[in-house]
Parts: C-alpha cells; sequence; structure tokens
C-alpha cells in the first residue's frame, strides 16, 4: 500500500485536491462554479500533464505510474466498449480512471447526477495500489457525468468519499478478485516484480504487466472480455515465450495490435492485446503465429551461418579473477569497424571467445538509424565479452564471413525486418538468429 507521501506527490495532491473541490460543487448543485471549467482537459489528458509536471520522471518511473493518453485509450477500447451487451467493466490497476472514462462515455446519463452515478457505480469496478490516484478518478467520474448533463436535482446530500464504491485502494495481483462477472480493461505498471512460486511460466524478477495478464486470465470466468495495453517484450520477448504459451492455453486472441512508443518519457513500445477467457484451459491450438511475431522458418538466417550468445562478463558483478585476457567493453566497440587491438584487458575465468567473430550492440530502439550495430573482432587472442554485447561467432571461423554479416546488418532490409520482429528496447538472442542471412560470393 501507499506510504508516506514524497514533496512530489504532496505537489500533486494540492492539484487533486482541486479537481475534488469541482466534484464536490457538481455534486451539491453549485453549478456557478463549474461554470468556466475545461471539462476537455480534465478528462481527456489534464491529470497526466499534472503528474508529469509535479512528479519527477524518477518516483513515476517506480511506481508504473503513466497515465494513457487519448489517442493510445481511443484505438485500444474505442471498438471495445459496447454497453448493450451488460457487463460491468473493472480495472485492476485503474490509475486516475483513464479507462473507466472511456467507458463511462458509453454509458446513459439520467437528469439527476444521483442516479446517474449510482446507475455507472454498479458498473465500474477499479483497484489501485495509490489512493491519490483514486480520488481523481473519483472526482473525474463525477465531472464526466456532470459534463454530460447530468445535474443534482433530488435533496439527498452526495458524498464524494461515498460515491463509485467498487473503486477500492488495494494490489489486485494478491486480492481475490471482486468482479469475475466483469470485462476487463487493463494498463499495467510495467515496472519489475518478483514471480511468485505458483507462476508457472517465470521466476525471479519479470514484467508486472505479465503477472497482471496471467491473474486476469486465470481469475476472470469463461466469455470474459479482456483488453491489455502491453510492453511489447511481452509480445516478441523470447524470455516470455511460455507466457505467451499460457495465454493461449487460457484465452482466445482476438487482437494483436503493434501500437508504438506509449510515451515519449516511458521510453517504451507497446502493444494492444484483446483476449476471450476460454471455458477450460485447452491445447493452444497454433494460435502462437497470432502474436505477431516475425520468425524467419527458411535455412538462410544468422543461426545457420553463426553461433550467437551475449557476452558474459558483468563488470560490477564479476571478481577480477582468471587469466589476463583482452577485454571488449560495448563502449569501445567502433561501429561498424575492424578492431584488431582491444584497449583494455581485465582478469576473468569465464567463457572467452577466439577471433574473429562479430559482437552487436544489445542496446536497439526502432527510432534508432540502424537497429544492430556490428563490429568485426580480429585481435588474434581470445576475448572477454562485456554482456552488454551479442557475439556472433562464425561455424566455418573466417573473417569473410564476418564481413558479410557486417554487409548485412547494415542494411535497410536487416532495420525494416528487425522493427518488424522485436520492437523493445534491446536485441535478443532469437532475434539476432532469426535475421535473414545470406552469404556473399567471397564466403563460399
Amino acid at each position: 500500500m501507499e506510504h508516506s507521501p514524497s514533496p512530489d506527490m504532496i505537489l500533486f495532491e494540492n492539484y487533486i485536491h482541486e479537481l475534488e473541490s469541482y466534484a464536490t460543487a457538481a455534486l451539491a448543485g453549485t453549478n456557478h462554479i463549474l461554470e468556466e471549467l475545461d471539462f476537455t482537459k480534465l478528462l481527456n489528458g489534464g491529470v497526466g500533464s499534472e503528474l508529469k509536471r509535479r512528479v519527477s520522471l524518477n518516483q513515476r518511473q517506480q511506481i508504473g505510474a503513466f497515465f494513457t493518453g487519448e489517442a493510445l485509450r481511443r484505438r485500444a477500447f474505442g471498438s471495445f466498449f459496447d454497453p448493450a451487451i451488460g457487463r460491468p467493466v473493472w480495472d485492476p490497476a485503474c490509475g486516475a480512471g483513464d479507462l473507466l472514462l472511456s467507458y463511462a462515455e458509453k454509458l446513459p446519463i439520467y437528469p439527476d447526477i444521483g442516479n446517474t452515478i449510482a446507475s455507472w457505480g454498479g458498473k465500474l469496478y477499479g483497484s489501485d495500489t495509490q489512493g491519490i490516484f483514486l480520488r481523481a478518478a473519483r472526482a473525474r467520474l463525477v465531472l464526466a457525468a456532470f459534463a454530460r448533463g447530468a445535474r443534482k436535482q433530488e435533496e439527498r446530500r452526495l458524498s464524494l468519499n461515498t460515491v463509485f464504491p467498487n473503486l477500492l485502494q488495494q494490489d489486485s495481483l494478491l486480492t481475490p478478485l471482486k468482479a469475475s462477472h466483469a470485462d476487463v480493461v487493463l494498463n499495467p505498471p510495467f515496472i519489475s516484480l518478483i514471480a511468485g512460486r505458483d507462476c508457472e511460466w517465470g521466476s525471479g524478477s519479470v514484467s508486472a504487466a505479465a503477472l497482471f495478464v496471467d491473474m486476469c486470465v486465470k481469475r476472470s470466468s469463461p466469455g470474459t472480455r479482456i483488453v491489455a495495453i502491453l510492453p511489447d517484450v511481452l509480445r516478441t520477448g523470447t524470455r516470455y515465450e511460455r507466457w505467451r504459451k499460457m495465454i493461449v492455453e487460457h484465452a482466445e486472441l482476438r487482437r494483436v495490435d503493434i501500437y508504438g512508443p506509449f510515451d515519449p518519457q516511458a521510453d517504451v513500445d507497446v502493444f494492444i492485446l484483446e483476449l476471450l477467457v476460454r471455458p477450460s484451459r485447452v491445447l493452444s491450438g497454433g494460435q502462437e503465429s497470432l502474436w505477431g511475431i516475425l520468425d524467419n522458418p527458411s535455412h538462410e538466417k544468422v543461426g545457420n551461418y553463426f553461433s550467437v550468445s551475449v557476452g558474459p562478463v558483468v563488470p560490477h558483478r564479476h571478481k577480477e579473477e582468471g587469466p589476463n585476457l583482452a577485454f571488449l567493453h560495448s563502449r569501445d566497440a567502433t561501429p561498424w569497424g575492424i578492431l584488431k587491438h582491444l584497449p583494455l584487458r581485465r582478469c576473468f575465468s569465464g567463457t572467452t571467445y577466439q577471433p574473429p567473430f562479430v559482437v552487436i550492440r544489445r542496446t536497439s530502439s526502432p527510432s534508432d538509424r540502424d537497429r544492430a550495430i556490428g563490429t568485426v573482432i580480429n585481435c588474434g587472442e581470445p576475448v572477454a565479452i562485456e554482456n552488454h554485447l551479442i557475439v556472433c561467432k562464425p561455424h566455418d571461423g573466417k573473417v569473410e564471413s564476418c564481413l558479410s554479416l557486417i554487409e548485412v546488418l547494415r542494411s535497410s532490409s536487416t532495420n525494416n525486418w528487425l522493427n518488424n520482429r522485436i520492437r523493445c528496447r534491446h536485441l535478443t538472442v532469437g532475434s539476432v538468429k532469426e535475421i535473414p542471412f545470406t552469404r556473399s560470393p567471397r564466403t563460399g
């Protein structure tokens, strides 16, 4: 649950107090206070903008607080919400209520704001660990009803503390599901958490977003629809292959929509996942291909001609023990160069690589001009490699094969292929192995 608020969050709380004063006025029928209010800003991005302005990026990253922008929200949920179906909707990481507001736009309005809120309250479920965000969600939902024409008519007194009783401060991953009958909308935090012992697809530190979707598909009743905004690593990352298999065993894939960057400050690409929960666990039935992962079934790929692995040296973790070796750090891997001498040496007792070989920088973004920046290493002695580099060792042991790989990596076709294959901010061994590779004539 929440800790003592930081100075940044206190600044943000001042803004939430202002929102609550407006919502209280709407509930009390004090309409003149709201006459000059810009409802469009308050309901479509205003809270997210104030969070960015008042709370540091570091703190927002720690708690995974990045609210969903209007364009992404409409693309993800524009055709999903259908109040005519009659099912409520649950957001297990609702933040300031952006996704619930999208659903509320489709709900009916009654002349009396109390009747409107009571009707909406039976349809809208939400959970969040941050109480301050839940306060913002309640206030914004009240203001959304007011903006659409609901006004106070009856004499009963309405309190902001009691409206929308199904918005609860709790950790959805640790709390029994209250709304198993509800469809699910989700923009989970993109932070890392430790997987529980019962996690069947991963261990150690894993994506919280993956845990949230796991929880939703396993706790929801058959027929539940789920739409989630997720980091692209879940769609393409080798580490989440078992997670993807688990998902298609529990649910039918309805949509996998590659979106692009979530937010300039979040610095992560996302995709939109739509699921329909199945009545029982079944075999995946070939739905793996629907994830949109661009594989390369051809024999003409890097993995057929090179062994591919990640450099084993973690400088801050490994002690300086063992033989004194040539050492390659990612910052010394000259882009597209040929290194015959390495400036660094260190002691290391683990795996080394005998040149010639190619190293590729793991850090890579779809916004980069070159996705797979390579360097040929041909220094004539065993080399210890830092773990921010991927090593491609040619099976034939020829430097000509390394030079051919550099040509392939520099090509626009490889950039385009990788931008479709993997949109997270680092390359994986699996994605490098699958890069289309045709040997040039000089390699034989």
